[in-house]
């Protein structure tokens, strides 16, 4: 009797133990049907919220093109009123309008079809000379219309051409011709090695943006995806459409952060430190002011630079020094290796500084926070002081805590005054251009239209940081003068350059007729 109480009793456990398991596969495999819809879902949202991105980033850059066309319009204003209060000479107005004869010899036609009844000796100089603003107001209508109907991006109009002969974004060649294409350089091995030790520090931030949805597992989806590319670097240059330099290898952790869902990891530290430098911008600014010797004011200022130039969170070792200990604008000021730096035209830039200030400089502009507002932004302000025009060129889109164009709107909003002045400095001649990029590095063969419209005209091209004067156009030529400035952060740039890590980088190239 119990053999078979315990026959019956197996079988009956055996039973439930297959219903068992079935009961669990079915679940499982409701599981991975759950998550597959998921995944579906989560590809579906991001596609459109990468479609409304597209569509609010074709919104801002339209806004970008009708501030262009209002700026231009009250530019053409105000000639229009110096005209008729008699103080703009005949000369200025004809400049680039039309092509005349002399005024020796009024009887001959001008080579413009015009109607012959348009102009006579009978108009007077004023009438004259609106007839010309209204030619000039007439093709910078037609220039802007054209950059409109195309969203297309340029190459950057002050780069010596031909570009493809003259211009090499990349300052550290990782390869050369005659190395393997399928066996990576040492050169290329040292670089991946230095953009991988930065995966954890992005992480931390990515893990951290409350603005994303689950976000530590797309932190790591983002790490792991990463790193699987750099070590595809290692084994094969040419893949993920290689070989590798700093400009791919960052493009490459951008589009991966973008591709898991994130759209700017370091949005809030920008915040609080744009908010900090905020509150120094006035004391940094009057301690400038108050050196009297131009020169030196000069020099203080690009000591301000350098200084701001630290709080770069690109740089593994600056990131851990920044999360443990934060940094301190003004003892950094005190802290910038003793000159010479490793390159060092300071004097030279100086001397020309003090007998022609530039008619209009572009200032390619780095990091948020002090790099910004306590470097930049007072040296800017100098210029704009002794009658230089200033066009600061940021980013378009996120990357590292680059500072935005939309956001360096903000902190210029911020820091006038109710009379629109930045500390008592008209600001009317300053512009905020969108450069068009999306990385921490910049190939000045692409830029924005806005941009090259803005910059045609410019005899002073400066590229700040590291990022975007030194590793990258350290050696690129311009037709004007130009200015690389940045502090080195990383040790291979400073092995590179023969110098010291933290060393500082000041290349000013002057062209004789810009």
């Amino acid at each position: 009797m119990s053999l078979r109480i315990k026959t019956v009793v197996e079988k009956f456990v055996e039973e439930l133990k297959e219903a068992l398991d079935a009961d669990i596969q079915d679940r499982n495999m409701k599981e991975r049907e759950m998550q597959s819809y998921i995944e579906e879902r989560e590809r579906e949202v991001a596609e459109r919220e990468a479609a409304w991105k597209a569509e609010l980033s074709r919104r801002e850059a339209e806004i970008v093109r009708q501030e262009v066309k209002l700026k231009m319009e009250r530019e053409n204003l105000e000639k229009e009123k110096s005209v008729l209060m008699g103080t703009a000479s005949n000369q200025d107005n004809l400049d680039g309008a039309l092509e005349i004869t002399s005024e020796t010899d009024r009887s001959e036609k001008p080579r413009h079809h015009f109607h012959s009844d348009f102009i006579t000796d009978s108009l007077t100089a004023s009438e004259f000379c609106l007839l010309c603003f209204w030619l000039v107001e007439t093709k910078a209508r037609r220039k802007i219309e054209e950059m409109e109907s195309s969203g297309e991006m340029v190459a950057f109009p002050l780069l010596i051409t031909p570009i493809e002969t003259n211009y090499r974004a990349c300052t550290i060649p990782y390869r050369f011709p005659s190395d393997n294409p399928k066996k990576p350089t040492p050169t290329e091995l040292s670089w991946i090695n230095l953009f991988a030790n930065s995966i954890p520090s992005f992480k931390k931030r990515a893990e951290s943006d409350d603005t994303v949805s689950d976000a530590p597992a797309k932190a790591e989806k983002f790490a792991q995806r990463y790193t699987e590319i750099l070590e595809d670097f290692k084994k094969d240059p040419e893949s993920h459409g290689g070989p590798p330099d700093c400009i791919h290898l960052c493009r490459m952790r951008e589009l991966i952060l973008r591709e898991v869902g994130f759209r700017d990891i370091f949005k809030k530290v920008k915040e609080e430190e744009n908010a900090k430098a905020i509150t120094l911008f006035k004391e940094v600014v009057e301690l400038n002011d108050a050196i009297e010797d131009e020169s030196k004011r000069m020099e203080n200022l690009v000591r301000g630079i350098f200084a701001g130039n630290i709080f770069d969170l690109g740089s593994a070792q600056l990131a851990e020094l920044f999360s443990k200990d934060g940094m301190s604008f003004l003892a950094s000021c005190q802290n910038i290796v003793p000159r010479p730096w490793v390159i060092d035209d300071l004097d030279a830039f100086i001397s020309k500084w003090s007998k022609k200030p530039w008619k209009k400089a572009v200032i390619f502009v780095d990091n948020s926070g002090a790099d910004i507002v306590l470097g930049i932004l007072p040296f800017a302000r100098e210029l704009l002081r002794h009658g230089t025009k200033v066009v600061l060129a940021a980013n378009d889109l996120p990357s590292i805590n680059d500072v935005t164009y939309h956001e360096l709107l903000e902190i210029i909003s911020k820091l006038k005054d109710e009379n629109g002045k930045l500390l008592g400095v008209d600001i009317q001649n300053l512009l905020i251009a969108n450069s068009g990029n999306d990385l921490p590095v910049i190939d000045l063969a692409s830029v924005s239209q806005e941009l090259a419209y803005l910059a045609s005209d410019a005899d002073l091209v400066i590229c700040e940081g590291m990022g975007r004067g030194i590793e990258t156009n350290l050696y690129a030529q311009f037709k004007c003068d130009s200015l690389k400035i940045g502090m080195v952060k990383h040790q291979e740039v400073a092995q590179f350059l023969g110098g010291r890590l933290y060393d500082c980088v000041f290349k000013f190239n002057e062209v004789a007729t810009c």
